[in-house]
């Protein structure tokens, strides 16, 4: 008697020939997952040394896992492939959002089976509204709001005329506890509005009627032939009771930026004359300060070339005075000391003093020009 690799049949043999083959059939033998048998052809299921070229394993299972997941568990088994015994507990992280849906909070799937109401709610106040309109003072819940709550938060009734008013708890004015009853007052009301009705409804009335008196006249008059008379053209004198100053402003604050330019122009082209005056100061000596001081005062006071441009330059300063005492200091400032500059500049290159305006120099005094025109723009404006 000889049975098949996989031992499913007995089969009867001559001594001489008998040996070991196949039935055909397929394993059958349960897999290490325990869920699923093997599917292979009738094989060994241990080595034997008779038959080396015969495989005497089973082909593992590759299949996934088919156990039913958990309720409210929508992922895949932790351990993927099939395998014995049940599945481990989920423990990816799920972000749901709390019951009031303004925060998301993050629960492993495993704890949402059991999940209780405070584990879900994000510990802030509801802010769900009332039936009332109010706002839900619980925290986060879940379910309907207004569940053993009662809303106390102030609320305005009014009388039905809406003249009075009053304040009482949302509660009693939901059950009709408090109510606003009309005064004297609100009749004292009714009729001035009444007898403003009146009066409004008088003033259409006359608008009416003039407006229907003067549609007949005109009608009457193309009826009649007669020529339109000329209404008296009423001559109206208009006054101008405006002062001096806010007639001629703007020629006034003119001259005052024509003053600032001024300034500006006495500055700036006198600042490189000044410079070329007191070329040897260094070259004089005095034994004290005092004496260096006073050496130095009459050095300058006996050269023409420093005194003529430094007294050119304070006449620019008394009309830098004139005009700061009448324009504001916002416009004064800025535009006096960038011409003065830009002057400067201008005339230190064209006299060979300084040395030649470069591409960056221009632009600057460009701006500067451009920045000044600006400032007086604004305060004429």
């Amino acid at each position: 008697m000889v049975t098949c690799f996989g031992e499913h049949e007995t089969d009867n043999q001559p001594c001489h020939t008998a040996s070991r083959k196949p039935c055909g059939r397929q394993c059958g033998r349960p897999l290490a997952c325990g869920n699923h048998k093997c599917e292979l052809s009738c094989h060994l299921y241990e080595p034997n040394a008779d038959y080396p070229n015969v495989p005497y394993t089973c082909k593992p299972c590759n299949r996934e896992c088919l156990v039913v997941r958990p309720p409210k568990c929508t992922h895949k088994c932790a351990k993927q492939g099939c395998h014995p015994g049940p599945c481990p507990p989920c423990n990816i992280l799920e972000r749901i959002p709390c019951h009031c849906g303004v925060t998301e909070i993050y629960v492993r799937c495993r704890e949402l089976q059991s999940a209780t109401e405070e584990m879900l709610s994000c510990k802030q106040q509801c802010p769900k509204s009332l039936e009332c309109g109010h706002r839900c003072k619980n925290l986060c819940h879940s379910g309907s709001c207004g569940q053993n709550q009662v809303c106390n938060k102030k609320t305005k009734i009014h009388c039905p005329c809406g003249n009075l008013k009053k304040e009482a708890a949302c509660k009693a004015v939901r059950n009709m506890e408090v109510q606003v009853i009309c005064d004297e007052s609100c009749e004292a009301k009714k009729v001035a509005a009444q007898l403003e009705k009146e009066k409004e409804a008088k003033r259409l009335k006359e608008l009416e009627e003039e407006r229907n008196r003067r549609e007949l006249e005109e009608y009457t008059w193309k009826l009649s032939g007669k020529k339109k008379k000329y209404k008296e053209k009423k001559i109206v004198v208009v006054t101008d009771n405006r002062n001096w100053l806010q007639k001629y402003w703007f020629p006034i604050l003119c001259v005052l930026i024509g003053l600032l330019v001024l300034t500006g122009i006495l500055w700036g082209c006198t600042n490189p004359f000044i410079r070329q005056g007191t070329k040897g100061l260094r070259k004089v000596c005095a034994k004290t300060k005092l004496g260096q001081a006073y050496a130095e005062i009459i050095f300058l006071l006996g050269n023409w070339r420093y005194v003529v441009p430094w007294l050119i330059n304070q006449c620019g300063s008394l009309v830098y005075l004139s005009a700061v005492q009448r324009v504001p200091l916002s416009l004064a400032v800025p535009t006096a000391n960038s011409l003065a500059f830009a002057f400067t500049a201008l005339t230190g290159a064209t006299l060979g003093i300084e040395e030649p305006l470069d591409f960056v120099s221009i632009m600057g005094i460009v701006l500067i020009a451009a920045g000044t025109a600006l400032c007086c723009w604004d305060k004429v404006d």
